[in-house]
């Protein structure tokens, strides 16, 4: 995965001559969790979120966004206590998703894409492979959409218990994004 960590840190330098640049609207953009328990399902979502798109001319991707763990949000403020916890929110402060792979922006309609991802999560980096669904927006931005699993046991969560039953290690991301071009 060194062409990942690479590829992505060429984020933080100016675009390649011809490379389009793209920043994410936190405004219109979240990302959410969801973890399906016996008793009760629990969910929480983000609006901090930040994050760049470079498209290289030779029509490759690379991406990165980053979330603060505090701010993901599940209507139960005790809950959301208990979980910066139990992800050691002050030792890991973000939630960091670093992606690379062929892309391209469609005239109309939406495309789908596969990345390959590195999620830095509770100071563990684990690579997956992430589903993507761009599309514009009739404003001139873009949507970027994905929906992925992760194992929590993965990234060395320890899972509390609900009335004594362990929630369950599979938890779904929701990626709701929208982008717009940054003047190159």
């Amino acid at each position: 995965m060194i062409g990942l960590c690479c590829a992505t840190s060429a984020l933080a330098l100016a675009a390649a001559p011809g490379a389009r640049a793209f920043e994410v609207v936190a405004a219109d953009s979240r990302v959410g969790y969801a973890i399906a328990h016996t008793l009760h399902d629990v969910r929480g979502e983000s609006r901090a979120v930040e994050g760049r798109l470079l498209l290289l001319p030779d029509g490759k991707a690379q991406a990165m966004v980053r979330i603060p763990a505090a701010s993901f949000r599940s209507g139960d403020a005790n809950r959301d206590a208990h979980l910066m916890e139990v992800i050691e929110g002050a030792t890991y402060p973000h939630v960091v998703l670093k992606a690379v792979g062929p892309a391209s922006l469609p005239e109309r309609g939406v495309a789908a894409l596969t990345l390959k991802a590195q999620l830095e999560f509770h100071g563990q980096k684990r690579e997956l492979t992430v589903p993507v669904e761009v599309g514009p927006l009739p404003d001139g931005r873009w949507r970027v959409s994905s929906r992925f699993t992760i194992s929590l046991d993965a990234f060395a969560v320890e899972r509390p218990s609900l009335m004594f039953v362990k929630l369950p290690d599979e938890t779904v991301i929701r990626v709701e994004l929208v982008l717009r071009e940054v003047p190159g």
